[in-house]
């Protein structure tokens, strides 16, 4: 009986150090309060020598972010960058996110991951017609006569 009351107190010891209310009646343990959170266009710096050579070579550069919370997972929009691609998302060397993340019930310990991940491809190069589909018919005319 006293091992058990000794792990009862324990418990609740952790708990109240974590602003959390345990009830021993009940048996039940659970935060005291609750917030929500709200991101917005994450911002990552990026060296002038890697956009140097982003910018010059062949190479395309995609990137996404993962915001991580617990056991919930949300993915931005991909962005890309390179010769010839869009780079309305990048900004005297900084890399932004427009998306917006929207975490609730988060606990008074939270702790939120952001990760970057990146993937280097060549810049594809088609020709027009051979991208499309586009069969060139030659028709000739002969003059009889």
């Amino acid at each position: 009986m006293a091992l058990l009351d000794e792990i009862h107190r324990l418990k609740a010891e952790r708990n109240l150090s974590r602003n959390e209310t345990f009830s021993p009646n009940k048996r039940d343990m659970g935060p005291s309060c609750y917030g929500n959170m709200n991101l917005s266009d994450v911002q990552f710096n990026l060296q002038r020598s890697f956009m140097r050579r982003a910018m010059e070579g062949e190479t395309v550069y995609h990137f996404l972010t993962l915001v991580k919370y617990r056991n919930i997972v949300e993915p931005s929009s991909m962005i890309s960058i390179g010769n010839g691609t869009n780079t309305g998302s990048l900004k005297e060397g900084t890399l932004l996110f427009p998306n917006s993340f929207i975490l609730n019930h988060l606990y008074p310990d939270f702790k939120i991951i952001i990760e970057l991940y990146m993937l280097e491809t060549r810049r594809e190069f088609l020709p027009h017609e051979a991208k499309y589909h586009i069969k060139k018919v030659r028709k000739y005319f002969f003059i009889l006569g």
